[in-house]
C-alpha cells in the first residue's frame, strides 16, 4: 500500500470514528430526554430505554478510546487539526455519557 493510500484510509477511519462519535451524542442526549419524561412520570416506558442506553454508554466509551488513540496518532504526525478536533470529539462524547450517567444516579441507578 502506498503512502497515498495509508493517509486517505486513516483520515476516512477518523471521519467514520468522528461521525460514529456525533451518533452516540445524540442517541444519548435522546436517551436523557425519554428517561427523564418517564421517570418524572412515573410510567414504565422508560424501562424500554435502559438497557438501550447502557448499550449506548458502553459504545461511547470504546468510541471515547479510539478517539484518544487517533488523536495523539494525529498529533505524533504532526496534525494538530485532527488531532484537535478528534479531541474536542471526544470531550464533547464523555460530556454526553457523564449528563446521562449522573441521571441514572439521580434516580438511584447505578451505571458505571
Amino acid at each position: 500500500a502506498s503512502l497515498g493510500n495509508l493517509v486517505a484510509s486513516t483520515h476516512k477511519h477518523q471521519y467514520d470514528l468522528v461521525r460514529r462519535a456525533i451518533a452516540l451524542v445524540s442517541e444519548l442526549q435522546e436517551s436523557a430526554v425519554v428517561f427523564t419524561e418517564g421517570m418524572s412520570q412515573k410510567k414504565s416506558n422508560y424501562q424500554y430505554s435502559v438497557p438501550a442506553t447502557v448499550y449506548f454508554l458502553e459504545q461511547a466509551q470504546r468510541c471515547q478510546g479510539e478517539l484518544e488513540t487517533f488523536s495523539q496518532v494525529a498529533r505524533q504526525k504532526g496534525d494538530t487539526d485532527s488531532a484537535l478536533n478528534l479531541l474536542v470529539t471526544r470531550t464533547k462524547l464523555q460530556e454526553s455519557c457523564q449528563k446521562m450517567i449522573g441521571q441514572f444516579k439521580a434516580f438511584g441507578m447505578d451505571i458505571q
